[in-house]
């Protein structure tokens, strides 16, 4: 009678091990872990809330970051170009809500991403207050990466639009990509986070761009006036008052049609 305890103890001993494999998910290097909070594109999690009222994915781009972008289309027509949208630090893709019906009424395909470290692309240590210089300018990839998402949705031609650090990294993205028929900067500065938008005004060559920014807003209404002779093709809107970046949707709703008819023009050529 005693050797059944016994057996009962082994088989318990035995089992053992097979109980503990079933332990956290792997994450995506292959060690055992928590798994990310991230909807990667093509991977079986639910996507985040549009804000656009788009249809949005975690785009990975090609230095590994899952960014939320959000394709808003245009219906009933082919598109005739396409636009990729870029925030204010510590800001989010729904700034561009009111620019985002006039593009559209242009018949341009719309993209607006939460930069990395913002919104719902900020997850795990990814968080832009920490930032230094060399995290703010990898923010380039998450452009690229979007007007990659673009181009396989919409032939050109193709706009960058930013505004104050988003402005400057338009510029830096459109100076290596041959892809980029203009940009359009709202309240750029000469030096946001070590991102300076002077230093790639050559690269970016015979391609427009419209720069606007508002005088009580000094430090981008400097920058704009002392880029604006740098630029090849530059055309400036200096406001007297009306703030900075996307605020001035709000203060300066006129800013809104200025920037469509802009694209108008070169959707014309």
């Amino acid at each position: 009678m005693k050797r059944i305890p016994l057996l009962l103890l082994l088989a318990i001993l035995i089992a053992l091990p097979a109980c503990s494999e079933e332990g956290e998910p792997d994450t995506a290097d292959g060690t055992a872990g928590e798994t990310a909070d991230v909807a990667l594109e093509g991977g079986d999690s639910p996507p985040p809330p549009a804000v656009l009222g788009g249809a949005v994915i975690q785009k990975v781009t090609d230095d590994g970051v899952a960014v939320a972008t959000e394709y808003i289309k245009v219906e009933g027509a082919p598109p005739r170009g396409g636009v990729v949208l870029v925030h204010m630090l510590g800001r989010t893709r729904a700034d561009w809500e009111p620019l985002v019906e006039h593009l559209i009424r242009k018949g341009l395909d719309v993209i607006a991403i939460d930069l990395r470290g913002h919104g719902q692309s900020a997850y795990g240590a990814l968080d832009f207050t920490n930032f230094e210089t060399e995290e703010w300018l990898g923010c380039t990839h998450d452009i690229r990466s979007s007007l990659d998402y673009l181009a396989e949705k919409v032939d050109g031609p193709y706009f960058l639009i930013g505004a104050s650090i988003g402005a400057n990294l338009v510029l830096l993205e459109a100076a290596e990509d041959e892809r980029v028929a203009g940009v359009v900067m709202l309240s750029p500065g000469s030096d946001f986070r070590g991102v300076k938008p002077g230093e790639k005004v050559v690269e970016y060559g015979e391609r427009p761009a419209l720069l606007v920014a508002a005088k009580d807003d000094t430090y981008s209404y400097e920058t704009v006036a002392a880029l604006a002779g740098d630029f090849a093709d530059a055309e400036t809107k200096l406001y007297t008052d009306g703030g900075h970046g996307t605020h001035m949707f709000a203060s300066r709703p006129e800013v809104l049609t200025l920037i469509a008819d802009w694209l108008e023009t070169y959707l014309e050529e």
